[in-house]
């Protein structure tokens, strides 16, 4: 995923089906963010449960054991200072 020019939101989550984009095929598929700086967002559910590692220069997102992005050239620090989530949180 490239964003363009100014802030951008990179959207990994659906709010209309309330499910994760890349959560179905284990880490065969995963959104590959290459252009994340301090002024984009990345939009994530509120009723997913994410877990994040650096890996060198990049950042994974992780759904339990389900790889669904790689945020290149970024710190796990930014990443998680950038985040938005949606949805509803379950009663």
């Amino acid at each position: 995923m490239i964003g363009g020019a100014g802030a951008d939101k990179f959207f990994l989550y659906d709010s209309s089906t309330q499910r994760s984009f890349y959560s179905n095929f284990g880490n065969a598929d995963y959104a590959d963010i290459t252009d994340f700086t301090a002024e984009d967002r990345i939009v994530l559910g509120s009723t997913e449960s994410y877990t994040f590692s650096a890996h060198g220069a990049h950042t994974n997102i992780f759904i339990g054991g389900d790889l669904i992005a790689i945020v290149r050239n970024a710190s796990t620090e930014l990443v998680q200072s950038r985040l938005q989530y949606v949805g509803s949180v379950p009663a």
